[in-house]
């Protein structure tokens, strides 16, 4: 197991076009997160199961169902004693039990579970997966150290269960009372951390001249809630490059994940004083639509088959015009799955390699499925080149194909660094959800205002101006706006500024414009009123009115202009409903929080050396982590006596000074200096 310090080092790593990169470790970071009594006590490691409400990521049906329960909070602590998922314990009862998963249900931990009955035929317990019970911690009597004590050889499970049907069957193991994990950790809670990724490119220069920088940022999703999530204290910094792609700072980012799942990290719980052991998992993704594709190895919103969730998309450019086209175009298609995704880039990398083949069929292939990526182009376009270029035998050329191959290792990893997150239940088709502020804002709602804009004269942009600063604004937590602003620079607005176009514009453009247009307005406001809702009661009827709205939008698109479709988001839209079942509310996985960080890291790259900025940004915001955590009272191991310690009193009484909150990027103090009231804090749990 792997001991962290104070300040999260910069590694370096060589993408996959040569470029090196430079990534901060994402581990120390989350250590520091744990091991922060500011920050831990907000936090949790298990999902809650909230049949009729939805708000926090935590709630969603992602964390709480889909994932292998392996993956997840191995450990829960009851009586000061440990119980291990894939162990068995005894209920007060006296029945026995095979623990699986562990969740939150009422403020109470509770664990799903199999039956364990015994079988006198074998002499010993089997699994009955026909009995999925649940169980509250309350109910638990002896766990797996305790059961083996008492009577070593009795409680082994036989390798068999009875599935399904009630079938006995064998299987390739047996279980005995202690988890391995248990053995492995010596004794230390293991506990799993759920984590956001989030990518963009952003300008490193001040002025318009465009200094491209690829950034990836991350944050907690470990039952954090949103709006502590939004500040800017709780967003990490974890690399940028302004030479390498993305997907370059990508495989750093899943290297340091996957190392962590070889050898679990260990971090000191700020809240209970004891080691515990970690391991990252990442939850979902976000960014802006072109980010996302590139994620997910897709061609983006120009190709035919341009959505990263389905496999909606015409064969041609002329069939995009079709009616059946636009009715799948409002619908769902046929899910993608990451295995289809990457045999088809497997495809068009053995189409380069083989001389036999006509090269047309890269660019057919990634046609027909929309499937195309950066890192695995950059293979394709070397080996095409070597085709074109090479004068010889098709036995030479094949040869010297192999030999390219070869120099950039095994084949199998010449594609997407993402895809090695498929054992960790990371499908980025399904994990890159729909974004609102791209999507919504600067997406919908702009093209609308901008299209209505132009088609008023100036005798009615005098009246809606008026009637724009005539509208009461109280309601909107915001400084009163300007009409003529909104009007007259209807091009220059950013996404704050759409937000209040989406829900007056109604009300500017009544009597002015037609009916038709007013109708799609309706929609949006309606739309808009679902979407930003930072928490649901009534989560089945919600998701019947977010379905209504959405289809009541693209009917009302569709009914003045199909030719809006051109602009793909709308499609992206009808996957929504299914985002807010997996991860909660929209607003947890808007992108605004991220958006704002840009600006931090623009100043870094402004004051860095210029030379290396990659490598001299990342140290910056490294030595920004260690300066936060030293001053926000975390604890750290000191490398003399091996004990945790944290900085003194003196030290830690800066955070007393409001200007230093601003600084740290703690915007709403009172939310921290509170102790955690909420119903996620267990009694008798010493971990929560």
């Amino acid at each position: 197991m792997k001991d962290v310090g104070v300040g999260a080092c910069t590694h370096e790593y060589r993408g996959h076009r040569g470029n090196l990169v430079y990534v901060n470790d994402l581990n120390i970071m989350i250590a520091e997160s744990i091991a922060n009594p500011l920050i831990r006590k907000h936090l949790t490691f298990l999902p809650e199961d909230t049949p009729d409400t939805l708000q926090e990521l935590y709630q969603g049906e992602k964390w709480a169902k889909e994932v292998n329960a392996r993956l997840l909070t191995s450990c829960v602590v009851v009586g000061g004693k440990q119980y291990f998922v894939d162990e068995v314990i005894r209920l007060k009862s006296g029945r026995y039990c095979l623990v699986s998963r562990w969740f939150m249900r009422s403020g109470t931990v509770h664990c799903c579970a199999y039956a364990v009955q015994w079988n006198e035929q074998l002499r010993g317990f089997v699994i009955d997966q026909r009995q999925g019970i649940t169980v509250p911690i309350q109910d638990f009597e002896l766990n797996g150290p305790a059961l083996e004590a008492k009577a070593p050889s009795a409680y082994l499970i036989k390798g068999e269960c009875i599935d399904l049907a009630g079938i006995l069957t064998q299987t390739p193991e047996e279980w005995r009372p202690i988890s391995s994990l248990r053995q492995s950790c010596k004794g230390r809670r293991v506990v799993t951390v759920p984590i956001v990724l989030y990518a963009d490119d952003t300008s490193g220069n001040r002025s318009k001249k465009w200094n491209k920088h690829q950034s990836f940022l991350m944050t907690l999703a470990e039952g954090l809630p949103n709006k502590l999530q939004q500040q800017e204290f709780c967003i990490q910094f974890l690399g940028t490059t302004n030479v390498g792609s993305v997907l370059e700072l990508l495989e750093g980012v899943v290297t340091q994940i996957l190392d962590a799942w070889k050898e679990p990290v260990i971090a000191y719980d700020g809240l209970t004083g004891e080691e515990i052991v970690f391991r990252p998992l990442p939850l979902l993704f976000e960014g802006d639509n072109p980010m996302q594709s590139e994620f997910c190895s897709i061609g983006g919103l120009a190709s035919l088959k341009f959505c990263r969730v389905c496999k909606v998309g015409a064969a041609s450019k002329a069939d995009e015009e079709t009616e059946e086209h636009i009715h799948h175009f409002m619908t769902c298609g046929n899910p993608r799955h990451p295995l289809e995704t990457l045999a088809s880039l497997q495809k068009s990398l053995a189409i380069a390699a083989d001389p036999t083949l006509p090269k047309n069929q890269v660019d057919q292939e990634r046609t027909a499925t929309g499937v195309k990526d950066s890192f695995t182009s950059f293979f394709i376009d070397q080996l095409l080149q070597l085709r074109k270029d090479f004068h010889g035998s098709n036995e030479e050329l094949e040869a010297e194909i192999c030999n390219v191959l070869d120099a950039h290792g095994k084949q199998q990893f010449q594609h997407n660094p993402a895809f090695q997150l498929l054992g960790l239940n990371f499908d980025f088709h399904r994990d890159t959800p729909f974004e609102i502020l791209h999507g919504i804002l600067l997406g919908f709602t702009k093209y609308l205002w901008r299209d209505n804009v132009k088609r008023l004269s100036p005798a009615q942009k005098a009246l809606a101006v008026r009637r724009l600063d005539s509208l009461n604004v109280s309601g909107f937590q915001t400084s009163r706006f300007s009409g003529s602003q909104l009007i007259d620079y209807a091009h220059s607005l950013v996404g704050k500024d759409f937000k209040i176009i989406m829900q007056i514009a109604l009300f500017a453009l009544d009597g002015i414009l037609d009916d038709t247009f007013l109708s799609i307005w309706v929609a949006l406001g309606r739309l808009g009123s679902l979407v930003w809702r930072p928490k649901v009661t009534g989560k089945d009827e919600y998701l019947k009115d977010l379905e209504a709205a959405i289809a009541f939008f693209l009917d009302s698109t569709a009914f003045l202009t199909t030719q809006w479709f051109n602009k793909r988001k709308f499609h992206l839209l009808v996957h929504l409903t299914d985002n807010v079942r997996r991860f909660g509310v929209p607003i947890n996985y808007a992108t605004e929080k991220f958006e704002s960080y840009n600006g931090i890291s623009r100043l870094r790259s402004v004051f860095s050396n210029h030379q290396a900025p990659g490598v001299d940004i990342a140290a910056s915001f490294s030595g920004y982590d260690r300066v936060r955590h030293i001053f926000s009272g975390g604890f750290w191991k000191d490398k003399v006596t091996g004990e945790w310690v944290c900085a003194s009193s003196k030290v830690r009484a800066i955070m007393h000074d409001q200007s230093y909150h601003q600084m740290l990027g703690l915007t709403l103090p009172p939310a921290w200096s509170q102790p955690n009231t909420s119903t996620r804090k267990i009694p008798g749990l010493s971990f929560f």
